[in-house]
């Protein structure tokens, strides 16, 4: 959804409710077949996907000089989420991704030919994990090593563009 409340103000948002939930049971089979153990039952969510994500982005645009200039805030956030469908192997390698929220804020200028922009991103440091995985399951490797693929740190930049 987009409001523009006023000729400089422009407020952004979006939303995503997800209920991915298992129908049946997740389960092995044997070499004939038949089901023998269940790794998810029926219900669990599936992996990776929260069940609800959104953000938020507010710019304000107005002159400054020669320039056209702009200063923009953007919040997103994600719930927490299993990292495997596999309910004790999800829970082995250290659980469910937590939930995050990221804080991206920007500052720039530009003209006809033009355009310089800083930027902050993820102003609050959060570290999040956005994933995890490991090298093999605890059924074959006991105790497994975790890894979890970590958020961008805070990141301060300067973005130059121009037009030929």
């Amino acid at each position: 959804m987009d409001w523009l409340p006023t000729e400089r103000l422009r407020l952004s948002t979006s939303v995503a409710f997800y209920d991915t939930k298992l129908k049946d049971d997740y389960t092995n089979f044997d070499a004939a077949g038949n089901p023998t153990d269940v790794l998810a039952p029926r219900g669990t969510a599936l992996p990776i996907t929260a069940d609800f994500k959104g953000n938020v982005v507010a710019r304000y645009t107005f002159p400054l000089g020669n320039f056209d200039a702009h200063v923009q805030g953007a919040l997103s956030y994600t719930g927490s989420r299993s990292a495997i469908l596999d309910v004790i192997d999800n829970a082995a390698t250290g659980g469910d991704i937590p939930a995050s929220s990221f804080l991206d804020l920007s500052f720039g200028v530009q003209n006809d030919k033009y355009s310089v922009e800083l930027f902050l991103a993820n102003a609050t440091d959060e570290d999040a994990p956005l994933g995890k995985t490991s090298e093999c399951t605890p059924l074959v490797c006991g105790v497994p090593q975790s890894y979890a693929i970590r958020s961008r740190p805070r990141t301060i930049g300067i973005k130059f563009s121009q037009d030929f």
